[in-house]
């Protein structure tokens, strides 16, 4: 079953629980209003209110109405990535080997990257790791196959990729004004001399 209609499911068990719950009031607040001749008993409606309510509740624990299959994953590619000629590492990273240890380094020590709380059951992975999800997520245009194909290739979850993205993003942008910012009055001079030189 679809996600999509698992969700109907529950919405619609949950519209006829509280349909019923309702018409169980209604009958304990004005006894008079039931037609003795067409109901059966309230006993009835009760079962079946707790059946459904019980229903409701299973269908709550469930988190998937399918099997979940795993994707299969590998570290081979993030333990090869660093082995890899400098333009062969430039395809998959997007960057230099030099240009993404000098962009880790700066980001190492930032708070988005320590675990929440003294006594954080698990530690972060590296964050060169997560540099790198981030820098191929990027070179992929972030579509939703790059996510796959991230989540086989560094073996993380599927929910970890967009986690690493938003966490490097956060910790380069506290670097956005040290490294973004209006050229001086000589630095224009000087790019519009070598612009208006080259291009005539």
């Amino acid at each position: 079953m679809p996600p999509s209609d698992f969700k109907k499911l529950k919405v619609e068990l949950s519209g006829v629980i509280f349909q019923l719950a309702s018409l169980h009031e209604l009958r304990n607040m004005h006894p008079l209003l039931v037609d003795t001749e067409t109901f059966d008993g309230a006993d009835n409606d009760d079962s079946l209110l707790s059946l459904l309510v019980i229903l409701r509740q299973a269908l709550d624990c469930v988190r998937y109405s399918v099997d979940r299959k795993n994707v299969v994953r590998s570290v081979a590619h993030h333990a090869l990535l660093y082995n890899l000629r400098d333009d062969e590492f430039r395809k998959f990273i997007r960057v230099s080997k030099i240009t993404f240890n000098v962009l880790v380094e700066m980001i190492r020590q930032d708070i988005v990257f320590k675990a929440k709380g003294d006594k954080a059951k698990k530690q972060q992975r590296d964050v060169a790791l997560q540099l790198a999800i981030t820098l191929e997520w990027y070179g992929a245009y972030g579509n939703g196959n790059s996510v796959v194909h991230l989540v086989r290739d560094y073996a993380v979850g599927m929910g970890t990729v967009p986690t690493y993205v938003r966490r490097v993003h956060k910790a380069l942008l506290r670097h956005y004004t040290t490294w973004v910012f209006w050229p001086s009055q000589q630095q224009q001079a000087l790019s519009a001399a070598f612009h208006g030189e080259r291009l005539g």
